[in-house]
């Protein structure tokens, strides 16, 4: 139950995202949806809007505060910002605990 709801928050914020985003530079709304790395969907100022956006979505939803932009986070090449699956992971795990 948590999952989907923590999955329709991070797709709303792709549809946000890509309300700013010309039409040949979409975010693809799939878990497999790279989010850090070279071949990376987003550049680092997208990341960061990306990141702060789901944060404010988090607080609205469930009431809780989930930091996704320290250092050690983002910088992880495999952490919960590797992939739109792997922080929808991310957030249900911290919001289970």
């Amino acid at each position: 139950m948590i999952q989907k709801q923590v999955t329709d928050l991070v797709y709303t914020v792709i549809d946000e995202i890509n309300r700013q985003r010309p039409a040949t530079d979409k975010l693809v709304k799939s878990q497999k949806t790279l989010l850090t790395g070279s071949d990376a969907a987003l550049d680092s100022l997208g990341l960061i809007t990306f990141i702060l956006s789901v944060e404010q979505k988090i607080q609205e939803q469930f009431n809780l505060q989930i930091s996704l932009s320290n250092e050690n986070i983002i910088q992880s090449n495999n952490g919960p910002l590797r992939s739109v699956g792997s922080l929808i992971k991310y957030i249900t795990e911290k919001i289970g605990e």
